[in-house]
């Protein structure tokens, strides 16, 4: 009986393992939190940390959004301490590479409880960037005392957008 017990238990626990990530990454405290939808972001491995990379698309300005997490069903924000990324982007077909500096993200846009120089989402203002770009975006990141190049391969702003109002009309004054 024991036996059957222990094997039921076993069955039941590798029925509920899925290896689908979490449907999205919720940022700022949960009264005013910003969600990033996991379907709108590309994943790289950073050694044992995952690195995603998001869009925002807007008519004020357009960013990337650089988050990072441990790998798994459900990941947890991973924070390094860092004042600044620097990351170098091919657009389209183009010979120059462009250079974006990511930063720490405003606390508002952090998870909560994230504060200081460690932090898990970094922010990159890319003016330049249009929704038909084809990026290919490389950053180093150092995780755990550990160098890791990290590229993101055909990174479609409009595909990977989290955010898109670049379309739309600005009010009237």
């Amino acid at each position: 009986m024991r036996v059957l017990s222990g094997l039921l238990v076993l069955s039941m626990a590798s029925c509920s393992s899925s290896s689908s990530p979490p449907q999205s990454i919720r940022t700022g405290p949960v009264e005013s939190a910003h969600t990033h939808e996991r379907d709108k972001m590309m994943i790289a491995d950073a050694g044992s940390v995952h690195a995603a990379l998001t869009a925002h698309l807007s008519r004020d300005g357009n960013e990337l959004d650089l988050f990072l997490e441990t790998p798994g069903r459900s990941p947890e924000p991973v924070t390094i301490t860092a004042a600044s990324l620097s990351a170098t982007i091919k657009v389209n077909d183009e010979p120059e590479q462009r250079v974006v500096t990511f930063a720490p993200a405003p606390a508002e846009e952090r998870p909560e409880g994230e504060t200081g120089a460690a932090c898990s989402h970094f922010v990159a203002k890319a003016a330049w960037m249009k929704r038909s770009d084809r990026l290919t975006v490389e950053c180093e990141l150092e995780i755990d005392g550990e160098k890791h190049k990290v590229i993101w391969k055909d990174f479609r702003p409009v595909k990977y957008a989290h955010h898109d109002d670049s379309m739309t009309e600005r009010p009237a004054p």
